[in-house]
């Protein structure tokens, strides 16, 4: 544990001082956005489902959804806390590794599944190459990697919810405590960052 903290540490101090490259940072944020934007587009695929009504998911799945998706409607096993892996929507292909890299995959793959030839959309294009660039450009021009940390997170968090509201679909009502709790602490995180970097 503390070979992470010291590692940790020497990162933020190299970065704070200028001493790490600026390229090796943005490539470094850049990927790590990649990574974080797959993340995201799973959250937006599977939470409307999850949040959406039950008129609004009969509707789905009588239109668009394969049997297998179904299935984990009907058992209520979608879920992001312990996810199954991904899968195609239509045909329910098990996505491999080398099927989920990140702009590669969907570039490789023209946008649609390897397996049925289902469009992926725009979307999950849209939203890992932004991932990619918008950290890349946070973690290059931020000094404190703690800082583009936690306005990358930031980003990140205020795309889904943005993206999300405007498709009309909102947490259940048993939901919103939690979530609600969730953004103070990130809140809270970034004040008490601010506080203690006057420390570093």
């Amino acid at each position: 544990m503390s070979f992470f903290g010291d590692s940790l540490k020497s990162l933020l101090a190299q970065t704070s001082d200028g001493c790490m490259d600026f390229g090796m940072v943005t490539l470094l944020g850049g990927t790590f956005g990649l990574v974080v934007g797959s993340f995201v587009n799973l959250a937006l695929e599977r939470l409307p489902l999850m949040w959406g009504s039950d008129t609004n998911r009969q509707h789905w799945q009588d239109e668009n959804f394969g049997e297998r998706l179904c299935q984990h409607l009907r058992e209520g096993t979608l879920s992001l806390a312990h996810p199954v892996r991904s899968f195609c929507f239509s045909c329910g292909h098990q996505l491999r590794w080398w099927e989920n890299v990140p702009v590669f995959s969907f570039l490789r793959q023209h946008g649609c599944c390897r397996s049925c030839g289902q469009s992926y959309g725009t979307r999950t294009l849209v939203v890992e190459a932004g991932h990619g660039g918008v950290y890349a450009l946070l973690w290059g021009v931020i000094p404190e990697l703690a800082w583009a940390l936690w306005i990358s997170f930031s980003f990140s968090f205020w795309v889904s919810l943005g993206y999300l509201t405007a498709s009309g679909v909102l947490p259940p009502v048993g939901k919103r405590p939690i979530l609600a709790m969730l953004a103070l602490i990130h809140l809270g995180a970034g004040v008490l960052l601010h506080i203690r970097w006057q420390n570093f």
